[in-house]
Order: structure tokens, then sequence, then C-alpha cells
């Protein structure tokens, strides 16, 4: 029997944890995570201004969202402000389970999240971290000898391939893993839907596909004609269509600059995407459905990223660093991220879309400050301050300046 919106709502209401409880409080956290994570594609982009880019801020979400667990301080705040996360880990647990058990409904869509943590043989977590990892993100625990780091990454490698239908393989070499490594947080992402209104195959014909710097490719280049959602701002030059799934609840928005100018594109769409963290939402609510025609090349890539560097200029600098505070995870050993390694995959065709990603955090011990312990000095050669003052109120009851101490009796 075919299930309703209303029957899912019901579902998701019967669940032990409530899933978007205050829709508009949910509305704002996604607002917030969009934003961050278009700033983090731009950033991305700009790095790599030719190639192409393909991101899942939800998988880098999902994952950090399990690291975010166990940060404390500073470490947690970086974390939080870089990718605008709700400001408490359950919270935002909540927020990622209640997504995940409405998708996990979701007719006609196929939409697979898998989180997991993967340890070295010795190294432990604290329970009430396992608890909110299995509680909030349905995470497994596997421990593996990390000394064995080719093995390893090919466990692991199987497992993403398993979790995301064989689209994202190779996540991991072995020498992600350092002799320091003794975590590995992990979230995986698959997305399968049919088109609401599928290309017709016969309108598939070659067409040329002009990249920045006007290179010429020839490509398989879909076609129809329909009643689609369309929006145009010559103001801020782009143009956009949104194509629906079956399931409705999803849709696919493809966006590009009404002029391309003289580089073909390349300037435009740099502007596009420097703009749409903060616009898409009021563009695509004056979108008008219209006749419209549309081509849109068939499409298979793929694409891998490590994060580190892009995620300290973003502002996420100490959970990297030897000053990193993920006492919520383990008290007895120290810990820092020492590795965010994304990978991506997108095939698109006349029938359907299909995308998967996978995020691996590697956790390191932190054995040592990396610098000598510092030794502490005051040498009051000099003109200097000296207070007097109530310890346990803390008032000061003197306050004074030497600027000549005498002589000595």
């Amino acid at each position: 029997m075919k299930k309703t919106l209303f029957h899912t709502a019901l579902c998701a209401m019967s669940l032990a944890l409530p899933a978007f409880a205050d829709e508009t409080a949910d509305r704002a956290t996604a607002a917030e995570l969009n934003r961050k994570g278009f700033e983090l594609f731009d950033t991305v982009c700009k790095a790599d201004a030719k190639g192409n880019m393909f991101i899942s801020p939800y998988s880098i979400d999902g994952a950090f969202g399990m690291v975010y667990c166990g940060a404390k301080g500073t470490t947690a705040d970086e974390i939080r402000k870089t990718l605008g996360l709700p400001a408490d880990p359950a919270a935002c647990g909540t927020f990622f389970n209640g997504l995940a058990k409405q998708y996990a409904e979701a007719e006609k869509t196929e939409i697979l999240v898998s989180n997991s943590v993967w340890t070295d043989t010795d190294q432990n977590v604290l329970p009430g971290f396992a608890e909110m990892i299995r509680k909030y993100y349905g995470g497994a625990f596997y421990k593996e000898d990390f000394g064995q780091s080719a093995k390893v990454a090919a466990k692991i490698n199987a497992y993403v391939e398993s979790k995301t239908k064989n689209m994202i393989k190779d996540l991991l070499t072995p020498d992600f893993f350092s002799k320091d490594t003794s975590m590995v947080l992990l979230n995986t992402l698959y997305f399968e839907a049919k088109w609401a209104r599928p290309f017709p195959k016969d309108d598939t014909k070659p067409m040329v596909f002009t990249q920045f710097g006007g290179t010429e490719k020839e490509v398989r280049m879909m076609y129809q004609k329909s009643a689609i959602a369309y929006y145009a701002n010559r103001q801020d030059n782009v143009h956009a269509i949104v194509l629906p799934y079956e399931n409705r609840r999803f849709e696919l928005v493809a966006l590009m600059p009404i002029d391309g100018g003289t580089d073909h594109g390349e300037a435009a769409l740099k502007d596009i995407v420097s703009k749409i963290g903060t616009k898409l939402d009021s563009w695509l609510e004056r979108r008008m459905r219209g006749e419209t025609r549309v081509w849109l090349p068939k499409t298979d890539l793929t694409c891998k990223l490590d994060l580190n560097k892009t995620l300290q200029g973003l502002g996420m600098k100490t959970p990297f660093s030897n000053f990193a505070d993920f006492s919520g995870i383990d008290t007895e050993e120290a810990l820092k991220i020492e590795n965010v390694v994304h990978k991506t995959a997108l095939k698109m065709d006349e029938v359907s879309t299909k995308a998967a990603a996978a995020t691996a955090i590697g956790m390191a011990r932190i054995t040592s400050i990396g610098m000598p312990d510092p030794v502490n000095e005051f040498r009051a050669d000099r003109p200097f301050l000296v207070l007097i003052r109530d310890n346990e109120t803390g008032l000061v009851l003197f306050t004074g300046r030497v600027t000549d101490p005498g002589k000595a009796k």
C-alpha cells in the first residue's frame, strides 16, 4: 500500500528521537548549514578553478557531527562555526538523526546513510561518546590493527563501496594512516532517484560542450521541452531550472550565467558561486513554471578532495593542532584531527540521477606538543605594577606602579 506523507510523518513522530519537532528551527539549522556549505564550496572552487568540483556538505557535516560529540572548548567552537552546526551536539545529532529517519522512509527515492567509527586495537573511547554515536548517528564501531595500514585501508574501502553501491572506490590509501593514527570516523551517503519527467532517449544527441578557455568537447546532450520551473535574473547574470524527481521532495537545481562573456563563463560562474549562499533561496522563491527547453549533458564524474587546508583556512585550526580538545572521546589520550578526505561521484542520464559521497576523518594521538615546555620568568628589573587584592572576592585593595624600589635596608 502506498505510503502518504501523513503516514511518513506519523512514523517519524513515533520514533524514540523526535524528527523535526520544531520545523522553523530545523529550517534555520538547514539554512545555516547551507550557507557554510556554499562557503566551503566557494573555497574549493577557488583552489581548483578549472576542474570538476562536486562535494556533499551533508556527508561532511554528518562526519563532523560525530567528531563534534567529543569536542570541547575552542575545538568545538571552531568546528561549529566553520560548518554551521547547531550549538548543542545533542541537538545536532537529533537534526541529522531526524533527516536519516525521514530519508529512509522516502518513497521512490533511495537514500542510504551510514556512519561508523574505526579504532586502533589499543584505542578506547568513553562510553558517553559511544552512546551518542549510536543514538544519534546509528554508528557502528570496528577495531582494527592500524599498524597494517594497507589492510585497514582496503577493509574500509570495501565497506565504503558496499554502502555506496560501488560508486565510491579507493577512498583511503595506506598513507592516510600515520604511526599516531588511532581512529577514523566515516560517513557515507548514497542517493538515487528517477526524474519526475524523464528525458526522451531518442532526443539525446552529440553536441559540443565548450569548457573554460574555449576548449571544445563532444558530449551526449539530453533534451526535453516541458513545463519546468525556470528563473532568470539579468542583474545577477543567472538563470536556473528546477527538475523534480518522482518523490517531489527532492529536486535538481541547475544554474548558469545568462551571459558567459569572453572567457566562456569562467568569471560569471565564479560570481554565481560567490552569491549562491545568500541568494539561492530568494532566486528559487521567484521561479516561474512555464514551457521551457532544456539541454543537459549526460554526466559521469568523480571528485576527491583533501580538506585539511581548506577547513583550517575557513577557521577550523585548533582541531588540527596539538592544542585540540577531544576529551569527550578519550580522557586518557589526547587526540587531534589528522586528515579529512572527501570523495564524491555523480551520474545523470535520461532516466535518473545517482550520487554518492564518503567522508573520512582521521584522528591521531598527540604524542608531544612539538616544542619544549616553557620556562616561566618574571624579571622585575624595570618599572612594574603591584596589586594587593582579596583573593576570595577578587577585590583589589591596593594598586601601585613601582618605578624606583628605593634602597635595600
